[in-house]
């Protein structure tokens, strides 16, 4: 009885130099031309040209299944096809594996995929080919899923937090700039009719001045004129008499 489990559902994987657009390996369910056919046209058209498509991921339905087929950063092509009902995201994990373990680089003089290689590569598929291996991979990769969602969610929570103690800082900088502008504007102020309070006090000492300059000289000249009429009017009229008088009483 032969042990291998006879793949059923990972019906055909191709590998190849993107470069030289050279095979390295592949590995059948089944001998089927067609699939090796179509896999090596896809591998000539899409190699023409590999300038962006690294990384990317490419899917072709036809009338056997759906081929997927992706470059690596290593310039290896790798191609499967897979039946319709098989998940996309297991495929990719699948040539993932593949890659992760360098089945490439394990190839004989001719540069295509040794014995070593080749059973590297079985394993693989049939490890992906086990329905219970699914299931735990789906569940690991919902999980995987949900671990990425919620790291963007704290990242998007510690970001609003930053930007929140961000706000927070600046409304603090515009309070104190408000405070000091207050101080200074009251500062101002007292300034302003200290100024004011100076100026008027000058003001009002210079109209003083003033007025002591014309009245002071008036009321002087005033006081003056008044003593000089009664000095008059009270020395020299009571003299008169008493000469006439005398002058009589010698004519007597």
């Amino acid at each position: 009885m032969n042990s291998s489990i006879t793949p059923t559902k990972i019906k055909y994987i191709f590998i190849g130099n993107a470069l030289n657009q050279k095979f390295i390996g592949e590995n059948s369910s089944k001998a089927n031309a067609t699939w090796a056919e179509t896999a090596q046209k896809i591998f000539r058209e899409y190699c023409k040209n590999i300038e962006n498509k690294y990384e990317k991921r490419n899917r072709i339905v036809s009338e056997d299944g759906v081929y997927y087929c992706t470059i690596s950063p290593s310039n290896i092509f790798y191609l499967t096809l897979i039946v319709d009902t098989y998940p996309e995201r297991q495929v990719f994990q699948m040539i993932d594996e593949i890659k992760k373990e360098n089945i490439h680089l394990l190839v004989d003089e001719k540069g295509e995929l040794n014995k070593p290689g080749k059973q590297a590569l079985k394993s693989i598929i049939q490890q992906y080919e086990n329905e219970k291996k699914d299931k735990i991979s789906i569940i690991n990769e919902d999980i995987k899923d949900i671990k990425i969602e919620m790291q963007n969610n704290v990242k998007k929570v510690l970001g609003n937090t930053e930007d929140l103690q961000s706000l927070d800082a600046k409304a603090n900088k515009i309070k104190d700039n408000a405070n000091l502008f207050k101080k200074d504007a009251t500062e101002l102020k007292k300034k302003t009719c200290w100024q004011n309070l100076k100026w008027t006090i000058v003001l009002v000492l210079v109209v003083l001045a003033l007025i002591l300059i014309i009245v002071v000289p008036l009321v002087v000249n005033n006081s003056g004129d008044s003593d000089n009429k009664k000095h008059h009017g009270s020395g020299i009229s009571p003299i008169q008499p008493i000469a006439n008088t005398t002058r009589t009483l010698f004519l007597i």
